[in-house]
Order: structure tokens, then C-alpha cells, then sequence
């Protein structure tokens, strides 16, 4: 199963490690990289991450989407993500 995990605040600190064993593949944005990276008990979570510039860029890859963001800002990423990607589930 790939994932796209959208959120740099619980999306990465809750998201990320409770996906992982049950993932292929994590797709999140380039922008969260620096911040993962600072985190130490995150690091091992890096080795499943293709990292993107653009969602446009996912070329629907993937089977759930995670979005980990305040309730306004959901639903306009829901609407980005459904005109690009075509999840299983969000």
C-alpha cells in the first residue's frame, strides 16, 4: 500500500510512524524533509519516503491519502488532491 501523508504537524509525528509497517511506499511533500531530518526518532522512517515537489508529480501512485491539516485548509487539499489523484481512500 502507498501512502501520501499531507501535514508537517501530526501528519509527520503521528502519521508517519503509525503507516509504516504497513506501507510500500510514503510520498510526502520536499518541504517536510528538513524537519524530519532534525528529528532523530524519525530518521528511521526515511527509508520508505519518495519525497515530491508537486502533487501533480504522484501520477496517482498511490491507495490512501492522510491529510493531517486544519479543517479549512482539508477541504481545499481534498479538492487539489481528488482533481490530480484518484486515492482508495482519504
Amino acid at each position: 500500500m502507498n501512502f501520501l501523508i499531507i501535514g508537517s504537524g501530526f501528519g509527520i509525528y503521528g502519521y508517519l510512524p503509525a503507516i509504516y509497517k504497513n506501507s510500500k511506499k510514503i510520498f510526502l511533500n520536499i518541504k517536510y524533509k528538513k524537519k524530519i531530518e532534525k528529528r532523530m526518532e524519525l530518521i528511521r522512517y526515511l527509508k520508505k519516503v519518495i519525497w515530491y515537489f508537486d502533487i501533480k508529480d504522484i501520477d496517482n501512485k498511490i491507495d490512501y491519502a492522510v491529510i493531517a491539516l486544519n479543517p479549512k485548509k482539508q477541504f481545499l487539499i481534498t479538492k487539489k488532491i481528488l482533481r490530480f489523484l484518484k486515492p482508495k481512500h482519504i
